[in-house]
């Protein structure tokens, strides 16, 4: 009998390790390409390509540099004058980010944390090009309105927020002010959309109602171009949350985020840490390349880029992502043949020097003729 569990846990062990990689591939995306500006050199062309990579389990992969990265444009790889891999904040792409979270009695700022946890979070997002939202419910929801992360008004306007007198709480409320929110966001890359809930409260205890709610809102968040990041949350514990499977459909559909915390300690730190980096722990790689000779483009759409990333965690052929991008008119230098005459400035020594070898040539020839002559 151990002989036979002992080839059992053998073969267990054999078949995990040829089960293909892709099954724990990362997850690497393209979120953006910023292609050479017009007329700019072709032998140094510059490319920035923001991107997203992180584990299965989407935590973001740490520890990356350019020389883990490479570009192929077009299906060639061309030569890299320079490169550097700097964190997505130090890029010129925003984003906007919607907070949705109830304020009905129940959820007091004394048992939930949620507003000044949000505070805590909105202190660390203060880019200018960064825009953010809250919709807060009870039985109706109300949305705030954009504003830039950086003028810190959404940290006043939760101060004025107060937990309201109403029993029932209806998230379903939220659903249409959010959408409508988002329709008028503009001028950024992505478009984050956070719900803090225990997914109690009205309809979420008529499931196929619910479903028929919540259906058509994941629909119009993939219309949108929405990611979802459902933190489901209860201080009392995951007792107090049986119907969270509701919300967790919205991040599973959309391949969103999802967290439960089921303590306010535990919620802190998921918003601070795990929420913040969902949004900003992002890569942009720049790079100058050498975009003359066989890699030269003519101006045009739909090129192919791939991004290729290689660590000692990947395998040989590494991760990839591909996207389509247009191509600017590159400047080429001319090349000028050895035959072109090259305007120099005269020199009059060397002038001179040429000549005195011309005329004792001449003499010498002379000399030697005379010299035959006579003899």
């Amino acid at each position: 009998m151990d002989r036979f569990c002992h080839w059992i846990k053998n073969i267990v062990f054999l078949a995990v390790l040829l089960i293909p990689s892709v099954v724990w591939a990362n997850r690497l995306s393209i979120i953006d390409v910023e292609t050479p500006k017009p007329e700019s050199e072709a032998q140094n062309a510059t490319i920035s390509v923001y991107f997203d990579y992180s584990t299965n389990n989407q935590m973001p992969i740490t520890g990356l540099t350019a020389d883990h990265c490479s570009i192929l444009i077009n299906g060639k790889k061309p030569e890299v004058v320079q490169s550097e891999l700097v964190p997505f904040v130090e890029g010129d792409l925003g984003v906007g980010v919607l907070f949705v979270f109830p304020i009905s009695k129940i959820y007091s700022e004394d048992s939930y944390g949620i507003r000044t946890t949000l505070k805590s979070l909105l202190q660390k997002m203060d880019r200018p090009i960064d825009q953010l939202n809250i919709v807060t419910y009870d039985h109706n929801a109300i949305s705030q309105g954009w504003s830039a992360a950086s003028e810190k008004k959404l940290i006043s306007q939760l101060d004025a927020i107060q937990t309201t007198d109403v029993i029932e709480t209806n998230f379903f409320s939220s659903l249409a002010p959010t959408i409508s929110a988002f329709e008028s966001l503009r001028n950024v890359s992505q478009k984050y959309l956070v719900i803090i809930s225990d997914a109690e409260g009205a309809l979420f205890n008529d499931h196929e109602r619910s479903a028929a709610i919540i259906g058509p809102f994941i629909d119009q968040l993939k219309k949108n171009n929405i990611i979802p990041i459902i933190v489901a949350y209860s201080p009392d514990g995951r007792d107090a949350m049986p119907n969270i499977d509701q919300i967790r459909r919205i991040a599973t559909h959309l391949d969103g985020y999802y967290y439960v915390t089921e303590s306010e300690s535990a919620f802190q730190q998921i918003m601070l840490s795990d929420v913040y980096k969902a949004i900003y722990g992002k890569y942009l790689l720049k790079a100058t390349l050498d975009m003359s000779g066989e890699n030269a483009l003519p101006m045009g759409s739909n090129y192919p880029l791939e991004l290729v990333v290689k660590t000692m965690h990947t395998d040989a052929q590494g991760d990839h992502a591909k996207t389509k991008i247009d191509w600017p008119e590159l400047s080429v230098p001319d090349v000028q043949s050895d035959l072109t005459p090259h305007s120099a400035e005269i020199n009059p020594w060397e002038i001179l020097k040429y000549l005195i070898v011309f005329v004792l040539g001449l003499l010498a020839g002379a000399g030697i003729m005379r010299a035959r002559r006579n003899s």
